[in-house]
Formats: C-alpha cells, structure tokens, sequence
C-alpha cells in the first residue's frame, strides 16, 4: 500500500500544515471530508444517503517480488516500499484524473467512488466516467509491470446505484470513512473471472449499453471491451 503518512521527524509548523494536510486529503474520500467539514459533531456523519458509481480495482502479482525483495533485508524492503508507492501513485492519479474519489485501500485491492447525487442522468454520467476509467488502468498495468519488473494481474469491478457513507471509531480519537450500500454489494456478487477484465455489474451496465461493447459472461455480469469517451469528470 502507499505510504500516506506524513515522515518528517520534526512537527510541522503553520506553514507546512496547508501542504500536510493537502498531502493527506488526497487520500481521503471528498464525501467524507465534506461530512466532517459540514458538521458540528461526528455523530450527525453516522449514516448518510449517497448515489453513484463504486470501482473496485484488485491487483495480485506483489507476493512474489516482496518475499524476493525481503531476503535482500533492509535495503531490499525499502526498494520494495519505493516501488510500491510509485505504483499506487500512477493508480491514485489514474482513477483522480478520472473523477473518481479514492475510498480505501483493501489489501492489494484499490476502492473508489464516482458521486451522482439523486439525478439518474448523473448516475449514467457517474458509471460512464468509472467505467471509462477502468480500461484506462488495465491499460496502465504492462507499464506497471515492467517498472516493477514483476508480472502484474488486475481485475476490476463496477456498481453503480444506491450507497450508505458513515464516519466510525472514536478510540483515541481516530476515526474512519466506511462505504457501504447496493453498488459496493453488486461488485461483490458480480463474477470477477480471469484478470484483465473490467466488468459491470447488471445494474451499471444498464446505464451505459447505448455507449459500450460488452461481453455476457457466465454468472452475470458484463466484460467492457470498449466505451465511448467518458463526459469531463467532476474534480475529485
């Protein structure tokens, strides 16, 4: 996972604050900063309505290259870090450049969220935009590989409809942004089959067919083989 954390040994003054925290938003979701920045108190961020589409991007190929690097010790851990942290970067700006907010990283696997709001035809814009997205990062990923000098896997799945954001935890003072709802569950339910694929949930595919070439695959599901250009995204 990228190293999101601020490393300078000495406290950051008033003037590094705007660019530590400018280096840490961008690892938090715009939903969440919105919630809390909205808010007198965390309890009123407990369960709030959203809409959009959710791309879930799992990526396998590290095993491998970390147990190498590992038996090099420390220098070959660190290489590991730097190499780790400049492949996230290159997904983190694909999916921002994208319009899409970064939610969590899960293990190996990226999440991320398109906001539509309650308009349908924004839900339509919302998945075209993730959906656009995502065959732009499968096509990322031989870059990726022969950077890391690694075979690289990547499978993606998008939902798109109704979602849940809630801020949780409160133990000495920590807290995090959780994502939840139907769209999240349609990627969990939707078969990811081999790598290399995007595929679209049923829901998330009925709003953008009149744009896209699918592939039915078995189970459900629709593999994107192509989309038409995406509309400019909101920033994220």
């Amino acid at each position: 996972m990228p190293d999101a954390a601020v490393t300078e040994d000495a406290t950051p003054g008033a003037d590094d604050a705007p660019a530590a925290a400018r280096a840490i938003a961008r690892f938090v979701p715009r939903f969440a900063r919105d919630q809390v920045a909205g808010s007198s108190t965390i309890a009123s961020c407990l369960d709030v309505r959203l809409s959009g589409a959710i791309l879930v991007a799992d990526i396998a190929g590290f095993s491998a290259l970390t147990e190498h690097k590992a038996r090099l010790g420390q220098a070959g851990i660190e290489e590991m870090q730097n190499l780790l942290n400049r492949c996230f970067d290159r997904i983190v700006s694909t999916l921002t450049q994208g319009g899409g907010q970064i939610c969590r990283f899960a293990g190996d696997a990226t999440i991320a969220y398109w906001p539509a709001g309650r308009d349908p035809h924004a839900l339509r814009t919302a998945t075209h935009c993730a959906a656009a997205t995502a065959l732009r990062l499968q096509a990322l990923i031989p870059e990726l590989a022969q950077a890391l000098q690694t075979p690289l896997r990547l499978r993606i799945g998008i939902g798109a409809g109704k979602l849940f954001s809630a801020v949780v935890g409160g133990h000495q003072g920590r807290w995090e942004a959780l994502l939840g709802g139907d769209a999240l569950q349609q990627v969990a339910a939707t078969p990811m089959l081999e790598s290399g694929l995007v595929v679209l949930s049923p829901p998330a595919h009925a709003l953008v067919q009149a744009d896209c070439h699918t592939t039915v695959l078995a189970g459900g599901g629709h593999a994107l083989d192509a989309i038409a250009p995406a509309p400019a995204p909101r920033p994220a």
